[in-house]
């Protein structure tokens, strides 16, 4: 019982020191998406020229999207007219840094710490970018048109929000639970992780087995490339690697490596740009996260507030941090409960057992179970939902993450076809199970 206080109270700790900069940012992050609509961006990102790439990588930065919840939106500027230099651009920009992970790499690591993230992310997007071209064919980027009024539920909201309190409301709702219901398992998951870490990994250990210098970056790179954790979840787990043996060039490298790739980005980014930008984007993030690993330690930088945020200070805290640190990853476990199988059995019941959610069935009406293999977390989930719900015709809509199915129900005025280009257009790849 002892080791799971000090396991608590050391993620408490982490919790205490991140939660207003969080704040800060998830607010921010829903400012970003209520007034800067994806069409908007998509029109200074057309072509393929450093000037496109350059407005690719400072829209990205500030985003707060995981290496996941980009691909649809970085599907959707594709169609809507950005050129692939860009798109891979933001690919890569985008997972590294985001406001709120930004906010969370100032209250953990101190703000030179948190400059070099963000210049890390700047030119290793940019540096992609400029490699497309000789890299990758761009003349289909001719044939590109905007073909569609939406292309993701992220285009949607300003479009419709004309008054100023309507997008006060919608920029409330997307930070308290479209950003953070994606974040949710990757944020607890990293306090945990941190609170593991700090508890149970001896200092000794790393520097007997993994040892310092460009070994420790290159094995933080080699695993943080296949996980899938969040920008925001991996800054207390790599505040922990430093305090127990990792330098802190290490620690960059697993910031930089971890957020930007996993499996199923790497899939997405050859499907939309073909497997020589993948091999691209998967080299260029590998190659830049051991060099910006390198140059960290060469300069000497050590963040100097991990201690006092891993371990606490001496000073009481006011009474605000540790409400605000409640309230926040309160709602974050609220939120992850509701995505868990528990929680959508619940969701389920209430459902069965209330009236107003049933729809009559006519003769000609359809059900479809739709798999679509891509589909892997909440922001998948919302992008999917909201954009069938935009549909005429669409009375019932079920995501299952876990078997990564969607169940729609629809009248006899949709097509299926129409349900799976309406789900094709938001960057995934629907197949039709069943009727």
């Amino acid at each position: 019982m002892s080791i799971l206080y000090e396991i608590m109270e050391a993620s408490w700790q982490l919790a205490l020191q991140m939660a207003p900069y969080l704040a800060l940012g998830f607010m921010v992050a829903g400012a970003l998406h209520a007034f800067l609509p994806v069409r908007l961006v998509a029109r200074y990102l057309g072509g393929e020229t450093p000037g496109s790439v350059l407005r690719a990588v400072f829209v990205g930065i500030p985003l707060p999207l995981c290496s996941c919840g980009v691909l649809p939106v970085a599907a959707s500027l594709r169609r809507a007219g950005a050129g692939k230099a860009p798109t891979l651009a933001f690919l890569v920009t985008t997972p590294v840094t985001g406001v709120d992970s930004i906010m969370a790499t100032f209250a953990l690591l101190g703000l030179p710490f948190t400059l070099l993230r963000m210049a890390a992310s700047l030119i290793i997007g940019l540096v992609v970018g400029i490699l497309v071209p000789g890299w990758v064919s761009v003349s289909d980027d001719r044939e590109i048109t905007e073909k569609r009024e939406t292309e993701s539920s992220t285009d949607e909201g300003p479009a419709r929000a004309t008054g100023p309190l309507k997008r006060v409301r919608m920029m409330l709702e997307h930070a308290l639970f479209d950003v953070m219901e994606g974040l949710s398992g990757s944020l607890i998951g990293g306090l945990v992780i941190a609170g593991l870490i700090t508890v149970l990994l001896p200092p000794e250990t790393v520097e007997q087995y993994v040892g310092g210098g460009v070994y420790g970056i290159l094995a933080a790179t080699i695993i943080g490339i296949p996980l899938y954790v969040c920008a925001t979840g991996s800054v207390p787990i790599a505040a922990v690697m430093i305090l127990k043996g990792f330098t802190p060039g290490a620690a960059l490298a697993f910031l930089i490596a971890g957020p930007a790739t996993n499996a199923v980005a790497l899939a997405t980014v050859r499907k939309i740009l073909g497997s020589k930008a993948m091999f691209l984007y998967l080299g260029t993030i590998f190659a830049g996260a051991v060099s910006f690993g390198m140059v960290t330690d060469a300069v000497g930088m050590m963040p100097l507030t991990v201690e006092v945020a891993v371990h606490g200070s001496s000073a009481t805290h006011a009474w605000w941090k540790p409400a605000i640190a409640a309230l926040l990853f309160g709602w974050a476990f609220v939120l992850y409960v509701r995505n868990s199988r528990i929680g959508r059995m619940i969701s389920t019941f209430i459902n069965k057992m209330d009236p107003s959610t049933h729809h009559t069935q006519g003769e000609n009406d359809m059900q479809l179970l739709i798999q679509v293999p891509d589909m892997n977390c909440p922001h998948c989930k919302m992008t999917i939902t909201k954009g069938l719900e935009e549909m005429d015709g669409v009375m019932h809509i079920e995501v299952d993450l876990s078997s990564r199915v969607v169940k729609v129900d629809t009248d006899d005025s949709v097509e299926p076809d129409q349900i799976l280009d309406k789900i094709s257009s938001l960057g995934y790849t629907p197949e039709i199970n069943a009727r």
